[in-house]
């Protein structure tokens, strides 16, 4: 995530309580709904710019590029193949992972192996601590 686009928790109390002061004009069933739903379902900087993170850009960008490539196709067929695709592809996986649970692994075979490489990368590292709020450098 781009710091330079990440609201300060001050900033966005300010407009946070502007849009509420503006939902009077709003209907009443419209108002209600909205003042059901906790901070986190209905904002991104809430939870401080994660909600939307390096996966879900990811899959994005996997997704536009084999899009991209068939632009010239109907809509209805791009998804038509898109789904029968994935309806082959998600037995397959899911007979993979039962066949690693019934192993008794609790990840996934390709986290554990990245979980350790991690851990050993992290074995070797130094850490220094930094902190803006404690100004410590």
């Amino acid at each position: 995530m781009n710091m330079a686009h990440e609201l300060e928790p001050r900033r966005f109390r300010q407009r946070f309580e502007r849009l509420e002061s503006q939902m009077s004009s709003l209907p009443t069933d419209l108002q209600t709904w909205l003042g059901s739903m906790e901070n986190w379902q209905r904002t991104q900087s809430y939870d401080k710019g994660f909600r939307y993170g390096q996966m879900t850009t990811n899959l994005v960008e996997a997704v536009n590029s084999i899009f991209r490539c068939t632009h010239h196709l109907p809509i209805s067929a791009m998804f038509s193949e898109t789904f029968y695709r994935l309806t082959t592809l998600m037995p397959k996986i899911g007979l993979r992972q039962a066949k690693q649970i019934e192993a008794g692994h609790v990840y996934v075979e390709a986290i554990r192996k990245a979980m350790v490489v991690n851990s050993r990368r992290a074995q070797t590292m130094n850490v220094e601590l930094h902190s803006r709020d404690l100004e410590t450098f």
